[in-house]
């Protein structure tokens, strides 16, 4: 079996696949022997070959990314417009057709590029006669390079293929990379010729993808992780770096970090990075007060106590303070006689939000009661001539408090007693004294000693 490749006419083994004639030339490996349809050329009768038209078929191997496309609407192209079948592009030289080569044989840029978005055309030329164009995903391909002629000159009309437009251009986008078949035709109104086309979309690198909410809630004190999900649509290794508000994945924000902070997250494979933006929002955390001190005074039943309170807190907030009975809202409690021994008092300081209580005891000392000393009558004493006498003072002393008293005398006598005689006489004071070691009374006692008279014998 014979076909027709270019103007070159390649035999070989004939074999039926999926319903196609297949022609199975020894260099192709089975793979594109498989893949790649071409013109079947049937010998006649007299022994010569005619051309018979292939019809567009889909590729027999299923690859998804080898397809025939169906034509978008025809273009028409005025004869004066019409360039030379046998001329080759501009700046290139005459390909040569090898059959039963699978190498490509050479390439043309036809535009300059091939930064992307700019017209770019790549031509190949295949031992099986299919002209390749080629350029990367998301630049621009032009089929515009191919010339029509008509040696009768009739006006042509040219059907380009689906997804070119009307000028023979198709701008491709990520996610277009594959091969395909598809087929190009010129008809003159009488007849029609095909030209399938070999179409490849390189894939190009394609950034890392970020996925991560664009708001994050923390809270002041409390651990964050962000955890984005990142990928890399070619499986490259990915090398990730935060800035801003956080330099690494983790970190606890501080009891100053209320507000809203950005994080930059960047993602990148070697080649592209992918950035995006978080905001951070640091919720504020409040802090309990806290009662450094309470001091209370030392007091007597009867005075009044107040109570000093040391408070701060860490947000700087405005604090309160209450106080448990008998205390009044300002610590302040006036005790009577008889609110001497222990108490408790409870503070509570609070900013607003959340309080604290501080418990604290104190003793009210008891006020003292001085010891209670019976009236001492003064004394008065005679004493004759050659006569000694004891003077005596005895008082009587109690304590309501029940404390010890302690008696003093001082003045004329120095004790409870004194021994005096004749020589004696006079008019005396002495003074006694109790004390209970806080309070003390005394009483003065005014002591005559009267001499007697006396009979004198001239």
């Amino acid at each position: 079996m014979c076909v027709k490749v270019g103007d070159e006419i390649v035999c070989g083994e004939a074999q039926d696949v999926a319903g196609k004639d297949a022609l199975i030339i020894p260099s192709l490996d089975e793979k594109d022997q498989i893949s790649t349809p071409v013109d079947v050329i049937v010998p006649g009768e007299d022994g010569t070959l005619a051309d018979e038209e292939a019809p567009e078929t889909r590729d027999v191997s299923g690859s998804p990314d080898e397809r025939v496309i169906e034509p978008e609407a025809p273009s028409q192209i005025p004869p004066d417009q019409i360039n030379d079948q046998d001329q080759n592009l501009p700046g290139e030289e005459p390909t040569e057709q090898i059959p039963g080569k699978q190498t490509v044989i050479e390439t043309k840029v036809i535009e300059k590029g091939p930064e992307q978005g700019e017209l770019i055309t790549v031509k190949r030329i295949s031992g099986l006669g299919l002209p390749e164009f080629s350029v990367k995903e998301g630049q621009k391909l032009s089929l515009k390079s191919i010339k029509f002629i008509d040696e009768d000159g009739d006006p042509l009309t040219v059907t380009w293929p689906y997804p070119f437009n009307s000028q023979g251009e198709w701008q491709t986008e990520l996610g277009d990379a594959g091969k395909k078949i598809v087929s190009v035709k010129v008809s003159d109104g009488q007849s029609t010729k095909a030209q399938r086309l070999s179409i490849i979309i390189e894939a190009v690198n394609k950034a890392p993808v970020i996925d991560i909410p664009e708001v994050i809630e923390a809270q002041e004190g409390t651990a964050l992780t962000l955890e984005p999900k990142i990928t890399d649509p070619d499986g490259d290794p990915i090398t990730v770096a935060y800035s801003g508000f956080m330099d690494k994945s983790t970190y606890v924000p501080t009891y100053d970090d209320a507000g809203s902070h950005e994080v930059v997250i960047a993602a990148t494979d070697g080649y592209l990075t992918a950035r995006k933006t978080v905001t951070i929002q640091v919720l504020n955390k409040n802090r309990k007060p806290s009662i450094n001190e309470v001091s209370i005074p030392r007091v007597t039943a009867g005075e009044k106590v107040v109570i000093s309170v040391d408070a701060s807190d860490l947000d700087e907030d405005s604090l309160s303070t209450l106080f448990s009975e008998p205390f009044d809202s300002k610590g302040v409690w006036q005790t009577t006689i008889d609110d001497a021994g222990s108490h408790l008092v409870t503070v509570t300081v609070s900013d607003g939000e959340s309080q604290v209580k501080k418990s604290a005891s104190f003793t009210v000392l008891r006020k003292n009661k001085p010891p209670v000393m019976e009236p001492i009558p003064n004394i008065h004493i005679n004493i004759d001539k050659d006569e000694t006498q004891e003077i005596k003072i005895t008082p009587i002393v109690r304590d309501p408090d029940g404390d010890e008293v302690r008696i003093l005398y001082t003045g004329w006598m120095n004790n409870s007693s004194k021994v005096i005689i004749y020589n004696d006489g006079g008019v005396y004071k002495a003074t006694v004294s109790a004390t209970d070691g806080q309070d003390a009374v005394s009483q003065t006692v005014t002591i005559t000693v009267n001499r007697v008279p006396q009979i004198i014998y001239d």
